[in-house]
């Protein structure tokens, strides 16, 4: 039974400790990803904004359209993406980035 509790206790604190230490799980893409909705396909007015950051936190607003602007950047070496996108109904399709 202690034996047990020991190894509950460890699984725990290794479950919190790794991520924290090593920031990104292993095999994911450690990214800062930032989406902007658009009100169409001008790209001009944001309608609403999602961000996924390094340190894992998250900040959104507004109502998400079918028009997306998506920034990604690497944690660890700063490496800058951009993509545009459509929501055609069933899934996003890439467009060209005004």
């Amino acid at each position: 039974m202690r034996l047990k509790r020991l190894l509950m206790a460890l699984f725990v604190v290794v479950a919190v400790a790794v991520p924290a230490v090593f920031g990104c799980p292993p095999g994911d893409a450690c990214v800062d990803l930032i989406y902007h909705y658009y009100s169409d396909g001008t790209f001009t007015t944001v309608v609403a904004f999602y961000e996924h950051d390094c340190d894992f936190n998250t900040t959104q607003w507004g109502t998400t359209s079918d028009w997306r602007r998506m920034d990604s950047y690497g944690c660890e070496t700063g490496i800058h993406t951009v993509r545009c996108s459509h929501w055609n109904g069933s899934s996003w399709v890439q467009v060209t980035c005004p």
